[in-house]
């Protein structure tokens, strides 16, 4: 997978890595788990689906504004 982009979530400074293939397809992974996250804590510490709108907002403002750059899409992303 290629490297992501650290972003810190501005409600609750969660750090996150972010890569992006497009506006739309995203992956983040959360650097040191999400329990600080008000959206998210009560969600089982492995879990591959759920959405914070706060950092999902946070993402696409920092794409739109050239913070997170698209990376080519490889097989099995």
């Amino acid at each position: 997978m290629a490297a992501g982009t650290r972003l810190t979530c501005p409600r609750c400074a969660e750090c996150v890595e972010v890569t992006k293939y497009s506006r739309e397809h995203t992956i983040t992974r959360f650097v040191s788990g999400h329990e600080r996250c008000p959206e998210l804590a009560a969600q089982p510490g492995r879990f591959g689906t759920g959405r914070c709108e706060t950092l999902k907002t946070a993402v696409r403002e920092a794409f739109d504004e050239g913070g997170i750059g698209a990376v080519e899409r490889t097989p099995g992303t």
